[in-house]
């Protein structure tokens, strides 16, 4: 495997159009793979879309190509009951997801997460055999004066807490980089997954998530401590979409 390829769509598209993306993906997937490269490359990674939990079925009725995973954008920390609004792991499992996001930046600044909360939704969908993406990431203020690390050590550490890295996946996601299309430097990116790698595990999988597109996915893809991307706004777009998933 080269590379994991996650497009979050956050809360973008309804049923119909995801359905209709997903039926416009199935025609044009296949026609790209006629082009023997292109279909090598995205056999070579794994890809896949976290859609509105709305829309989790819309993927099962319509998509075509078992190389799409489906992926949860969030999960409950509990296992059932008097939570409205919450989808459990368990749930999740039926649709037969293979990862869900957890502790994502939105989720922490609308919805008050703390990392004590992120672990505990991450230990919930390890529990049904569903890989958590623990993502994490520091504010433009915190980037300025220079606590990038400060920060992203004590997040890992809190979110992290009592797992085991061979079986999450670390995403890390600098705030000041999210939406604004101002993506940190290839250097920056590889210093801190490298900073990473070393308070974590020599084995843990690291993705990078920043206002990642089509064309600055090359030169992240070359940095040899990252795993993968967590890609936004980009990826509502079906042509970038097919073009991220085919990267080397």
């Amino acid at each position: 495997m080269n590379k994991i390829v996650i497009a979050n769509w956050k809360m973008n598209k309804t049923f119909n159009e995801s359905a209709e993306w997903l039926t416009e993906f199935n025609r044009k997937y296949k026609k790209r793979c006629r082009d023997s490269r292109y279909r090598d490359a995205t056999l070579s990674n794994e890809f896949g879309i976290a859609m509105p939990p709305i829309n989790l079925a819309a993927h099962v009725g319509f998509n075509k190509v078992k190389q799409l995973m489906l992926v949860a954008q969030d999960v409950s920390a509990f296992p059932c009951g008097p939570y409205t609004g919450d989808v459990s792991a368990e749930m999740l499992s039926e649709f037969d997801i293979k990862y869900v996001i957890v502790g994502h930046s939105e989720r922490r600044r609308y919805h008050y997460e703390t990392c004590e909360d992120v672990n505990a939704k991450a230990r919930a969908a390890l529990e049904y055999g569903i890989t958590p993406l623990i993502c994490f990431g520091e504010t433009l203020e915190e980037f300025e004066k220079g606590l990038s690390k400060e920060v992203v050590k004590k997040k890992i550490e809190d979110s992290s807490r009592g797992l085991d890295f061979s079986k999450v996946i670390i995403s890390y996601e600098p705030i000041w980089a999210m939406g604004t299309g101002k993506c940190a430097t290839p250097e920056f990116v590889h210093d801190m997954a490298v900073f990473i790698r070393s308070i974590t595990s020599s084995d843990a999988k690291i993705i990078y998530g920043g206002s990642v597109n089509a064309e600055n996915i090359v030169g992240l893809a070359k940095i040899h401590d990252i795993n993968g991307f967590l890609i936004g706004n980009a990826t509502l777009d079906l042509d970038t979409f097919l073009e991220v998933i085919a990267v080397e």
